[in-house]
């Protein structure tokens, strides 16, 4: 028994550990080492090291178990008798063994048990006899006994002679290389070894190949197994290796491997990997990222002292077990893209010093919580949280760099929420699939209308907003503006407020506005509104790509000092009246129709109980009214937009009747086929 595992025992019996705890963990310890050949000094080791079990027979051949043991490990290899005789014929004829050693042929009678049973045993003395012979196992010997796929020693080899042929054609065409941990383990170990660099007289073994190679190596994959390697008892990812040899590794992938514990020394990676894609590997970020870092402290640790991996621009953790962002997620300072999904991540946290993130990948996780999300995230502009358990979309209102947002697979329920993301002002592909307001009686409009300027240059559920529903949105928010200007102008007891005397008309003392007239300078000032509105949407959306492109800590400090400087005039508005409490009622028209189905008219009681407004759904509202619809329009005619109008002022009532008409011309423009 080996030093240190005499200290090991000694250490856990003082500790006192559970005994079921000490085996586990002595085991693990014991069979870290992969297998080692040396060569049997005695005969007894050699027939411990190999032995023949058992024949078989299949499709009329009789084949030879043999099994090799090199401690801690065991594999086995299946012969039939014509593959031993072409590795005597090699074995005479290049290392002097006698051609009598091996059992001879047998034509008749070869198949009876007692021979095979005979046979097996001079096969077993045979292959015992070469082990105990040969200091060094001689190449045809050790290909025999596959000691190129389990032995240290014959993998390195192997792998040395043929990154000598193929090493500089893989590394020129840049291509990732793939090595299992057994390969990497092979080397590391081989390393460690005092031998000399090749044991045969092919120079193309030299190990000084693979190192080549591997210091040369840009694009690394390893590829991992929780199961049995081939016919040995070796599970390849209870091996440990060590990454420092590969100094200029530019791109690492880690599939279905157990890195905490087995992977060592990745402090050379630091410098110049520019890519991380781990999957199926991971409990926690700081198995990787804090590799061999036994201490690290994010509020305690200067700065300057941190562990940061300096050029990493995209890392892919996805497909892991990862319950939580860890912090040293923030040493990743050059970082990009990250893609977190198909964990069990329930926050997003530790992302607010990453100022060069722009793309955040969380779909598929445990995620409900967005409250003060851009106090946690820097530059987003594409967030994919699809797949998550995400209800209240208020937290996102201030991610004001957002162009792209996936929110598919959640809980949103409610059309309320999006007016939480008309307040982004680069939103440009949004997509909701499969929530809960989907299935919304007239989803699209009602969510372009929520969107407000938005709605024409954004792209919904992978559709882009065509013109006939952007004209909807477009008559529709007029309508509404036409109907909350005329009451910015009324006291809490419905009559006008007093303005200044060359803007404002007496009613007592002035004749109203014809009809037509009035008309027409409401039309003018709709369009006018809607212009301005999406020329400063426009002017605003160039203003953030230039404060994208600058990029920096210092961006949404500026970002938010400009979107408070552009509200500011809307700010003053409200302070000069509100008219929240004199807006009507968003009642729809198919709401009202529901309840009276069997209604052959709409009466003005009916109109003035649901004090119906102009901002409506389309196209379900529109479908009970065409342009015959007589009673109708003599009822929408007839009613006033207030029940506290008084009916003897003329220009109030005029204004009114004015904002009817102009929804009973779309409402003939909708029958006519004119509009949508």
């Amino acid at each position: 028994m080996r030093n240190w595992q005499r200290w090991f025992i000694e250490h856990c019996k003082h500790r006192l550990l559970n005994l079921s705890v000490y085996v586990l963990v002595f085991e693990h310890l014991f069979v870290v080492c992969m297998a080692v050949y040396n060569s049997p000094d005695v005969w007894e080791k050699a027939q411990a090291i190999c032995s023949i079990l058992r024949s078989e027979d299949k499709d009329g051949i009789t084949n030879y178990v043999i099994e090799i043991r090199v401690s801690p490990y065991k594999w086995q290899v299946m012969r039939r008798y014509r593959q031993f005789v072409e590795l005597h014929e090699k074995m005479t004829k290049n290392f002097s063994v006698n051609k009598n050693l091996l059992p001879p042929k047998k034509i008749i009678g070869n198949r009876s048990e007692s021979f095979i049973m005979e046979r097996q045993k001079g096969l077993e003395f045979y292959l015992q006899t070469l082990l105990h012979r040969f200091a060094l196992l001689p190449e045809p010997l050790a290909i025999f006994l596959d000691f190129q796929k389990y032995e240290i020693r014959a993998i390195t080899s192997i792998l040395s002679e043929m990154l000598f042929n193929e090493g500089d054609e893989i590394i020129a065409k840049g291509h990732p290389y793939e090595f299992s941990p057994l390969q990497l383990h092979a080397i590391t170990e081989r390393l460690k070894l005092g031998d000399p660099p090749f044991y045969s007289s092919n120079p193309k073994q030299d190990i000084a190949h693979l190192v080549e190679f591997v210091t040369q190596l840009k694009h690394l994959k390893i590829v991992g197994s929780f199961k049995y390697f081939e016919s040995s008892n070796i599970i390849p990812n209870y091996l440990s290796y060590d990454l420092s040899m590969f100094k200029f590794l530019e791109t690492i992938e880690i599939l279905n491997c157990q890195l905490e514990n087995n992977l060592t020394a990745v402090n050379a990676l630091r410098t110049r990997l520019k890519t991380i894609k781990i999957r199926q590997s991971l409990t926690n970020l700081s198995t990787f990222l804090l590799c061999e870092i036994l201490h690290w402290c994010p509020i305690m640790d200067p700065v300057q002292n941190w562990p940061y991996w300096q050029v990493v621009t995209y890392a892919n953790f996805s497909h892991n077990s990862l319950k939580r962002i860890h912090p040293c997620i923030k040493l990743l300072t050059s970082v990009q893209k990250i893609d977190l999904s198909h964990n069990e991540i329930e926050l997003i946290e530790n992302m607010e010093t990453l100022s060069e993130l722009c793309i955040l990948i969380l779909s598929h996780n445990k995620i409900q919580d967005l409250d003060h999300l851009h106090t946690r995230l820097g530059n987003i502009h594409s967030l994919n949280l699809s797949s998550n358990l995400i209800k209240c979309l208020h937290g996102l209102s201030k991610l004001f760099s957002v162009s792209e947002l996936r929110l598919e697979n959640n809980l949103i329920s409610s059309m309320a929420e999006i007016s939480n993301l008309s307040k982004l002002p680069c939103l440009g592909i949004l997509n909701l699939q499969n929530n809960p307001v989907t299935f919304t009686v007239d989803y699209r409009p009602q969510l372009l209308l929520k969107l407000g300027s938005l709605a024409p240059e954004i792209t919904i559920d992978g559709v882009k907003a065509s013109e006939k529903e952007i004209d909807t949105v477009s008559i529709l928010q007029a309508l509404r503006d036409a109907r909350n200007e005329p009451m910015s102008n009324l006291t809490p007891n419905g009559h006008l407020k007093e303005t200044n005397s060359r803007s404002t008309l007496s009613v007592n003392s002035t004749r109203a506005p014809s009809k037509k007239m009035q008309e027409r300078s409401n039309t003018e000032c709709i369009v006018k509104k809607v212009t301005s509105n999406l020329h400063d949407v426009s002017k605003f959306r160039q203003q953030i790509e230039a404060l994208r492109r600058t990029g920096g800590t210092d961006w949404l400090r500026l970002l938010n000092e400009m979107h408070y400087s552009s509200n500011k005039g809307d700010v003053s508005a409200s302070e000069r009246g509100n008219t929240s409490d004199y807006t009507l009622n968003d009642i729809q028209f198919h709401t009202i129709y529901s309840l009276n189905k069997n209604a052959d008219k709409f009466t003005a009681e009916l109109i003035r109980k649901f004090s119906i407004s102009f901002e409506m759904s389309y196209p379900e509202c529109l479908m009970f009214f065409d342009s015959g619809n007589q009673d109708f329009k003599q009822q929408l005619f007839a009613t006033t937009l207030r029940d506290n109008i008084l009916s003897d002022n003329r220009e109030i009532l005029s204004e009114a009747i004015s904002e009817s008409k102009i929804f009973w011309d779309f409402l003939q423009c909708q029958a006519k086929g004119l509009l949508f």
